[in-house]
């Protein structure tokens, strides 16, 4: 992590794939693991598991990452002795597409059913200076209906992060429900100003 923070390289997020299939309890014990699934370029693919104490499977995810020149953002191939140190590839705990529609495609079964507009505030950031990855689902629970958040649990999660929110910035919630699903819902979060740029898509199933 020091050479991380002296030459002002990281690895930024880009999208999740998440299969829920449990739920812990308070002071359960748990067992997260997480490898690499493939390099290419500046992006690196990474797996993750979570298991109770007895091995039940509690959730699987895929995830994108892009290495990058933390001071302006660019891309960059990482080097060799930095892949070297991640060890083997492992095969993909789950698919990265998962079974959701996006907003943007041709038949698009979502509509719109809400917005809302809030400012982010320094809880929502994190040490980069932008919002926190999980915030952003955080505020995709907080779009949730009540009937399916008492009554279902969230299990597939899709996240596709596309700018960097920051402190002060007014943020434009979107929410959508699926016509043919009243369990599938989807949060668009984007700039209220002018250029309504997207930062990110949340995708959740509830059963």
């Amino acid at each position: 992590m020091r050479w991380y923070t002296e030459n002002r390289r990281g690895w930024l997020v880009t999208n999740w794939s998440v299969r829920i299939s449990g739920y812990p309890k308070l002071m359960d014990n748990i067992v997260v693991q997480t490898y690499p699934i493939h390099f290419r370029g500046a992006i690196g693919d990474r797996g993750f598991e979570a298991f109770s104490e007895s091995g039940e499977s509690l959730l699987v995810a895929y995830s994108t990452w892009v290495f990058a020149d933390l001071e302006n953002n660019k891309p960059l191939r990482p080097p060799i002795d930095i892949r070297a140190d991640y060890g083997p590839e492992f095969p993909a705990p789950t698919e990265r597409k998962m079974d959701f529609p996006l907003l943007t495609a041709d038949d698009c079964p979502y509509y719109l059913d809400r917005r809302r507009e809030f400012t982010v505030t320094r809880r929502d950031i994190d040490t980069n200076e932008h919002v926190n990855n999980v915030k952003y689902i955080e505020w995709a629970f907080d779009d949730i209906p009540e009937d399916a958040y008492k009554t279902a649990r969230a299990r597939e999660v899709k996240i596709i992060y596309k700018k960097q929110c920051r402190a002060g910035d007014i943020v434009l919630a979107e929410f959508y429900r699926r016509s043919d699903n009243p369990f599938s819902f989807v949060s668009l979060f984007k700039s209220a100003d002018g250029d309504k740029a997207v930062f990110a898509e949340v995708y959740t199933l509830w059963r």
